[in-house]
């Protein structure tokens, strides 16, 4: 039997931290990222507000994970795999207000990171 200590680590993060709510991010284009249109499902107490700090942190939070010793993250990938699905991004807080988050396990990090990115810039707009 192997343990997964990555998977481990987070479970126990998961447990000593309370849940907030949940954010599903939706993005739909046709030809290219500049028609996206994005929705945004706030459940179990997010606020838009929160939303718009939060979006940007998580993305941050991936790319400082992803990076580790690169210069540089090489995101270079076909946005139609990751584009008319609904993502729920779960949020966690621990007693100090710092979080974490999770989210369908569909959906792998950088992944994740582009979905992110584009949803930020949208919010910023």
């Amino acid at each position: 039997m192997s343990i997964d200590f990555q998977k481990e680590k987070e479970r126990i993060e998961l447990k000593h931290s309370t849940y907030v709510g949940s954010i599903g991010i939706y993005m739909e284009f046709s030809e290219g990222i500049e028609d996206a249109a994005f929705q945004y499902y706030l459940y179990d107490g997010i606020r838009k507000e929160e939303a718009v700090n939060f979006i940007p942190s998580m993305f941050s939070s991936i790319v400082e994970d992803q990076m580790k010793d690169q210069k540089s993250l090489e995101i270079e990938r076909n946005l139609f795999r990751i584009s008319n699905k609904e993502y729920v991004f779960d949020i966690y807080v621990y007693d100090d207000n710092t979080f974490l988050f999770d989210w369908n396990p569909k959906l792998d990090e950088l992944d994740a990171a582009l979905l992110l990115y584009y949803a930020w810039i949208n919010l910023s707009q």
